[in-house]
């Protein structure tokens, strides 16, 4: 007999029944097995949706830091410990966002990575010449000091002089031209001293002007990151009335600002006047 034929003949005579419960079987089994898959896609979105807040809600923290510091960076003293930390924290969260984030998330942070990069080379050319006038005004503060006590000891000496009815009129002479030159001394550099302040608060105060400008230009790259953060972890947001809020903010932070450095500028006038 053909063996073929053997096999249609037998397939043939198996009742529907029989293949109906093996077309269930078949479906149950594929039923489980698609439940399983989606129960494993439902636990990695809820997996990446746990990590993503770990990373983003961090980040966040470090980005308006980031952006406080470049604000305070005329007045940040960068001798010591831990003052480049804001900096450091920032690049290592975008890292991180660099990993377990949407496209549109990555393509936000590395724009706002780039700009503040350029911004903080920018800045610290500016800093440069504050850290130098920093060194000099310590320096003439000292120096300043040194001649004041010279003064002092030259004066105390003429006073013992006076008292003790000395005669020695070579000896009181030679206090006398250590006193003199002393106080030309301490005149000297009390009033390079004074110029040396005064370049330091203005280039200060300029680059106070400048941070500030730079603030809000890193603003408007923080915006379309902290979107797309909020739509990553479908968090409810009103984005027209945020932005309106914001902007309200920003520009009520300016006029207060701008006063801020008016005055600021006054004193500087007065001080060098």
């Amino acid at each position: 007999m053909n063996y073929s034929l053997t096999i249609m003949y037998w397939l043939t005579s198996i009742p529907d029944v029989v293949w109906a419960a093996i077309g269930g079987s078949a479906l149950t089994l594929l039923g489980v097995f698609m439940q399983l898959k989606y129960d494993s896609k439902q636990k990695d979105k809820e997996r990446q949706m746990i990590l993503r807040r770990e990373v983003y809600l961090p980040a966040a923290e470090k980005f308006a830091a980031t952006i406080d510091y470049i604000a305070r960076l005329p007045n940040v003293d960068l001798d010591e410990q831990g003052k480049l930390e804001p900096i450091s924290g920032f690049m290592s969260a975008a890292s991180k966002i660099n990993i377990v984030g949407s496209n549109e998330t990555i393509a936000a942070t590395n724009a706002l990575v780039g700009k503040i990069s350029s911004i903080i080379t920018q800045l610290m050319s500016k800093k440069l010449p504050l850290i130098k006038l920093k060194y000099e005004i310590k320096t003439l503060e000292k120096i300043a000091d040194d001649c004041q006590e010279k003064m002092q000891r030259a004066l105390t000496d003429m006073r013992a002089l006076n008292f003790s009815k000395e005669s020695d009129k070579g000896l009181w002479q030679l206090v006398k031209s250590d006193f003199d030159m002393a106080q030309q001394d301490s005149e000297k550099y009390r009033n390079e001293l004074s110029m040396k302040q005064n370049q330091y608060m203005k280039l200060t105060c300029d680059m106070l002007v400048e941070c500030i400008e730079v603030s809000g230009q890193i603003q408007g790259l923080v915006m379309p990151l902290l979107i797309a953060i909020r739509n990553e972890l479908k968090l409810p947001f009103d984005q027209k009335r945020y932005l309106k809020l914001v902007e309200q903010i920003n520009r009520e932070a300016r006029q207060s600002f701008d006063k801020f450095v008016a005055e600021l500028k006054k004193d500087i006038d007065v001080q060098k006047a």
